[in-house]
């Protein structure tokens, strides 16, 4: 299952039809090329993750 998922670049949540959201749910935080600041507001509940989402998701730039 792990390989087939790392195949398609999917989740293995995904294959086995329980998420309808493709990618990965976690990573490493190295990824994102975040300050350690954004890291410790996101983790403890400063940002609104949902405003976040949508700014990211919809910004034209930021």
């Amino acid at each position: 299952m792990i390989k087939l998922s790392i195949a398609l670049n999917v989740s293995a949540d995904y294959l086995l039809g329980l998420t309808e959201i493709t990618s990965q749910k976690s990573y490493e935080i190295g990824q994102f090329v975040l300050s350690e600041g954004a890291v410790k507001a996101i983790v403890s509940g400063r940002v609104n993750v949902n405003v976040l989402n949508a700014l990211l998701e919809n910004g034209e730039s930021i």
